[in-house]
């Protein structure tokens, strides 16, 4: 299974690893095994408490090309045990790793860091942006689809994957009128998760202050443990003749 994996380093930048893993813990596992030998610069190294704060599943392409990009990227990977550091020009991590494999013809899929050079992050309150993404509803559906995509991708949640479509399904029917049985300000909250889960690298988890640095994951899975009992209402309330109607 081939992921991106995403983490903040010690200099607060990102570090991305692209290979065929296990699990997201593996990558960081692995990416901190070979950060010493793949990279000189020390604050690029990746540790095995390297906060994850995003995680995509990558499928294999059957075909792909040199794409262009207006930024620069350091790729560290090993080829028959030899380490190459290469800096490639590319729009994004993707292209970054394919770039590569066109340019030298690589035909395997190598474990790769990925930096993106000259890198400036000014990441925003996921509070306030939920805040101003609410206010138009084409903008609010759209992050919910999208975290409807992520949230497919991820089989492992368990006791919790029901519940993250029936918070999805709550904010989409307050946005509609339909259903207004809780505050405006859980809303905000819960709504600031799920942007925070769609773009974890550009926000900041403000939720409650002194949350800290969750994973994608992570701050889905805190918020339906604070919102539970509002889920649960929202479940009784889609009771038609003692069967739930499906969210989505």
């Amino acid at each position: 299974m081939r992921l991106i994996v995403a983490v903040k380093l010690k200099n607060s930048n990102i570090m991305n690893i692209v290979g065929d893993v296990q699990n997201k813990e593996h990558a960081r596992s692995l990416a901190s095994q070979f950060s010493p030998r793949l990279l000189g610069d020390q604050s690029l190294y990746v540790h095995k408490d390297s906060p994850i704060i995003d995680v995509e599943k990558w499928s294999q392409e059957r075909s792909y090309s040199y794409q262009s990009g207006n930024k620069m990227f350091m790729v560290a990977f090993f080829m028959d045990n030899i380490t190459q550091v290469l800096q490639i020009e590319a729009g994004g991590v993707k292209s970054a790793y394919n770039n590569i494999k066109v340019k030298y013809g690589i035909q395997e899929n190598p474990f790769m860091l990925i930096y993106e050079m000259n890198q400036v992050h000014r990441r925003k309150s996921a509070v306030n942006a939920a805040k101003e993404v609410l206010k138009d509803k084409n903008k609010t559906n759209m992050f919910l689809t999208k975290a409807s995509e992520k949230i497919r991708t991820f089989p492992a949640l368990g006791e919790y994957a029901e519940d993250i479509f029936y918070l999805i399904g709550m904010i989409r029917d307050y946005m509609d009128g339909s259903y207004r049985e809780i505050p405006v300000g859980t809303i905000v909250g819960a709504f600031a998760c799920i942007i925070y889960f769609v773009s974890p690298v550009d926000l900041i988890p403000d939720v409650v202050p002194g949350l800290g640095q969750l994973d994608d994951v992570a701050i889905l899975i805190w918020a339906l443990k604070q919102l539970h009992d509002d889920i649960q209402a929202y479940a009784k309330w889609l009771t038609n003749d003692g069967e739930l109607v499906p969210v989505l």
